[in-house]
C-alpha cells in the first residue's frame, strides 16, 4: 500500500504542473529504491521524465533546465503523499 501510494503521489504531482503549464500528457519511467547507499531503509523513486510532452499528437520539446521548481514540487507531493497515507 505504501508503494502504491508513493508512485500515485509522485506522478499526480507532475501530472499537475504539467497541467498548469500546458504542457501536455508528461511521460514518465519510475524506479523504486528501497535501500540507501549505506544499506540502511530508505524508501524513494527515481523518475525519468520525457523532455517534451505529446499534445494533440504534436511533440512539444520542453525548455532546457529543471523541468518544474524543486521546492513546489515538494510542497504538492509532501501533500499528495500524506493524504494519501
Amino acid at each position: 500500500a505504501l508503494y502504491h501510494c508513493l508512485f500515485k503521489a509522485a506522478w499526480q504531482t507532475l501530472c499537475k504542473f504539467a497541467k498548469r503549464k500546458r504542457h501536455g500528457q508528461l511521460g514518465m519511467t519510475s524506479v523504486l529504491h528501497t535501500w540507501g547507499q549505506n544499506l540502511s531503509q530508505h524508501i524513494h523513486l527515481h523518475c525519468l521524465i520525457s523532455a517534451g510532452a505529446l499534445d494533440k499528437a504534436h511533440w512539444d520539446e520542453i525548455e532546457k533546465g529543471y523541468l518544474y521548481p524543486v521546492k513546489a514540487l515538494s510542497t504538492v507531493f509532501r501533500g499528495k503523499m500524506l493524504a494519501a497515507l
